[in-house]
């Protein structure tokens, strides 16, 4: 079948083929499904909507094996590659197959009495799936556990992320391995939050495995070594698109090193001559391509915890400074403090204290640099309400604790971390330049405002 999108699929191959890069379509089976079974609900086992966590496919039922084998000839069709990467990581709710009728019915038909082996055996069945379509089949590490039967055939190209004694095992026995260690590849993730910090991206080659995996707030990674007996068919620098207004800081410079240790011979890199390397003709190359560091732009304090001399007041705000912290005092506020500066692309970080578990930062953007009444700002207010479905909700920001916030607005992109975590990334078209606003009250506490404009501060 055609893809749906047409003309959009076959420019998008052409432009990658056209820059040197082999685009390989990841579609994740039976887990990682909430999208998928809210679409189709005829996909669970039950025929329900599920939560981020609780989707799965059903393995029992025939529609689920059309679905899947559609997917796979729609992708072959499109995506020239010889690989297609069919993901089975993170089967959170493998338990739903062993009360449905149709995955024990499976079960017998497979010869298997687990639900770990009707497991592999589904993958399995992908593996075929893809074949049939002329691709050979990636999928996670933890698709399959060594010992365990029926085993991977050596076809399947093993994408290891995680659980070195897991990924170890496969090299060990002479499987081809991408190496994707979470540590330090893993660029962006809910678990590693912002990733690891580029010294141990440069202590990284591709025979290097993180072992233990690497923990939140980890500024180095234990290695072990990957077997000689695997076949290496490379590194992944990972980093999701969720993410849309952090990739540049996500990506470089950390993606240079990776690429330069899969390209070197050596290997490993310090940061002497990995510096010596980036400055100044990749970070020209960069910049060119619109790519800077934050660094790059000089950042402005907005409130420094002695004044609010970059403020002006609109209405009546009740406002003080202790301790060096802007405290919102009152609950029903009558005006706000507005930046006397106007911005559209920026990144705005800040502190907050919060008596109260609220989603509300009291801060906005793109207010208007003339008003000079009204009780709250006239722009968008910024939320910290994660979307419903993704995990973590209401834990990114403890009540009665400093919490860290970054808005990023790049390109009608916009991204709020809080605490380095991801909270959400919107697209905005149409968003303009204006002035930044606090209105919060109820003693919510502000400290350590500053701004980096990513393009000309828009007035004085």
């Amino acid at each position: 079948k055609a893809c749906p999108h047409g003309r959009v699929c076959d420019l998008l191959v052409a432009f990658a083929a056209r820059h040197g890069v082999e685009i390989v379509p990841e579609f994740d089976f039976p887990g990682h499904a909430r999208a998928a079974v809210a679409a189709y609900p005829e996909l669970d086992c039950d025929g329900q909507a599920r939560g981020a966590d609780e989707a799965i496919l059903c393995c029992g039922k025939p529609f689920t094996w059309e679905f899947m084998e559609r997917i796979v000839a729609e992708a072959a069709a499109v995506f020239p590659s010889p690989y297609i990467h069919l993901g089975a990581d993170e089967p959170f709710a493998l338990h739903r197959w062993q009360n449905c009728p149709s995955c024990r019915e499976r079960m017998r038909e497979k010869g298997v009495d687990s639900l770990q082996a009707l497991y592999h055996s589904f993958v399995l069945d992908l593996d075929a799936i893809a074949g049939r379509h002329g691709k050979t089949m990636i999928v996670w590490n933890d698709a399959f556990r060594p010992g365990v039967g029926p085993a991977p055939t050596k076809d399947i190209v093993i994408d290891a992320w995680r659980d070195f004694a897991n990924a170890n095992a496969f090299a060990e026995a002479g499987y081809t391995i991408v190496n994707s260690t979470t540590g330090p590849l893993y660029l962006t993730s809910y678990g590693l939050r912002g990733g690891l910090p580029l010294d141990a991206v440069l202590e990284w080659n591709a025979t290097r495995f993180a072992n233990p995996d690497p923990r939140l707030g980890d500024k180095a990674v234990n290695f072990g070594g990957l077997s000689v007996n695997a076949t290496l068919l490379g590194g992944q620098a990972c980093a999701w698109a969720t993410e849309q207004g952090l990739v540049e800081r996500r990506l470089y410079p950390r993606l240079l090193s990776i690429a330069g240790s899969l390209w070197s011979e050596r290997g490993v890199s310090d940061r002497a001559d990995f510096e010596a390397r980036l400055h100044p003709a990749h970070e020209q190359l960069l910049h060119t391509l619109g790519i800077d560091a934050d660094e790059a732009h000089p950042v402005q304090t907005l409130f420094d915890g002695k004044n609010t001399d970059q403020w002006s007041a609109v209405g009546e705000p009740e406002f003080s400074i202790e301790n060096g912290e802007l405290v919102m005092s009152s609950e029903s506020s009558r005006g706000w403090l507005r930046s006397r500066g106007t911005y559209r692309d920026f990144i705005l970080s800040f502190e907050q204290w919060s008596p109260g578990a609220g989603d509300a930062t009291g801060v906005a953007f793109g207010c208007d640099p003339s008003l000079n009444s009204g009780p709250a700002p006239d722009g968008r207010l910024i939320s910290a309400a994660q979307v419903p479905g993704f995990p973590g909700t209401g834990s990114l920001h403890p009540a009665r604790t400093w919490n860290r916030y970054q808005l990023v607005v790049r390109r009608g992109i916009l991204t709020l971390t809080v605490n380095d975590r991801l909270a959400w990334s919107v697209a905005v078209p149409g968003a303009h330049a204006g002035a930044i606003g606090l209105a919060a009250g109820g003693g919510i506490r502000f400290r350590a405002i500053q701004l980096r404009p990513l393009e000309q501060e828009t007035s004085p």
